[in-house]
């Protein structure tokens, strides 16, 4: 094999590499992507602060709209806490656009009290949920 043969071999393998990169990149930017972050905090209220919340965000990091129609809590048995109140700051479904986001909240309290009456007595890693 010559050396112009090798270079042409090598010039087409990149090519063929960066075609590929850049079209998995295209199929991702169109394809539906929402971020979920989870996270303990408070609500506000001028000056008043509430009670431990479990706060939920779904963020639309995606090019493409996304519809989010339910939320809840994934439990370890593979269960899903389902949260029957409109405690967000849009109410569902919602239509997030690129860059949008949407906050659900969840009261600890009560949560603690229903989790104990399904059997879990100890501390448990619950994940957030969003659905379309």
């Amino acid at each position: 094999m010559e050396l112009k043969d090798i270079l042409t071999l090598l010039v087409a393998a990149y090519a063929a590499l960066l075609s590929t990169y850049v079209a998995v990149v295209q199929r991702q930017d169109k394809a539906p992507r929402v971020k979920v972050r989870t996270s303990y905090g408070f609500l506000t209220a001028g000056p008043q602060i509430s009670d431990t919340h479990i706060l939920m965000e779904a963020a639309n990091i995606g090019e493409k709209p996304v519809t989010l129609s339910s939320v809840g809590l994934l439990l370890p048995d593979g269960s899903q806490f389902i949260n029957s109140s409109n405690n967000s700051t849009h109410r569902l479904p919602c239509e997030l656009t690129h860059g949008k986001n949407l906050t659900m909240w969840f009261d600890v309290k009560p949560l603690a009290v229903q989790l104990k009456q399904r059997g879990y007595s100890s501390v448990i890693k619950l994940s957030g949920r969003f659905s379309d």
